[in-house]
């Protein structure tokens, strides 16, 4: 994985001064212990739904709305304070 994502960081324009090894492998250690949790939590629920981000981003953005309307017609409020919470936003 680590290959892949260096490979990717110096085909790519854009890069930044914190695209490296070092930081990437804290990033993983970090998404291993605060992001996994949260998931298997939502998957635990049966709540948890995935996409694969190697499509298209059409195809991604396709599920995404998939989804989305899905809870829409079941739940609007659940999802919305999902989402808030999962990016911190939830502030009632």
């Amino acid at each position: 994985m680590l290959e892949r994502i260096n490979k990717r960081a110096l085909e790519n324009e854009n890069f930044r001064n914190d695209d490296n090894s070092s930081i990437l492998k804290n990033r993983i250690i970090i998404y291993k212990k605060d992001t996994m949790p949260v998931i298997d939590y939502y998957k635990n629920l049966k709540k948890l739904n995935t996409i694969n981000g190697m499509q298209s981003i059409e195809k991604v953005s396709r599920d995404i709305l998939n989804i989305l309307w899905w809870y829409k017609k079941v739940d609007c409020v659940f999802l919305k304070i999902t989402i808030l919470d999962l990016f911190g936003l939830n502030r009632s």
